[in-house]
């Protein structure tokens, strides 16, 4: 399970710092950590999943209070996307249909979303709408289309 992971690559961490950032080639990501809560960083492209044969996105994020860090209350499942839009969004729903079973376990389920960081983003508001619909309708969370270098505020 993604709780336990023991990280290979030398990317994955856990930290209630007030700043994490992550990115591949102009496509960053930022997370503000407004309440320290307990944020988990595990590289899920060779690192926790090393198969070069299955689609899967880049990372995920793991979120706990700090009065309970074993209690995860949030997941984030990110994707770095450069001109294939289309196939990052393919690689979270892999992602997240693999990991649904795991996910399960947790007690109580926590909240779950996804994005896509992609100097394509935005694109227009019916095309975002569409997609949003889309993949909440399909898996039941929720996803969004970032510009690189969002910045993604979280307290609990």
């Amino acid at each position: 399970m993604f709780t336990k992971h023991i990280c290979s690559c030398g990317d994955c961490y856990c930290s209630n710092k007030k700043k994490f950032s992550n990115g591949e080639k102009q496509k960053g990501f930022f997370i503000e950590n407004l309440d320290s809560s307990n944020i988990c960083q595990i590289t899920i492209d060779n690192c926790f999943e090393t198969s070069k044969t299955l689609s899967k996105c880049d990372c995920l994020y793991s979120f706990s209070s700090t009065k309970e860090p074993n209690l995860i209350k949030k997941l984030l499942f990110v994707e770095f996307k450069g001109k294939n839009f289309e196939h990052g969004i393919k690689q979270l729903e892999d992602t997240y249909i693999r990991m649904k079973s795991m996910i399960s376990t947790i007690s109580p389920i926590p909240e779950v979303r996804a994005i896509i960081i992609s100097p394509k983003c935005p694109m227009t508001s019916s095309e975002v709408k569409k997609l949003k619909l889309d993949f909440l309708r399909k898996h039941k969370i929720s996803f969004s289309p970032e510009k690189p270098n969002f910045v993604h505020k979280h307290n609990f």
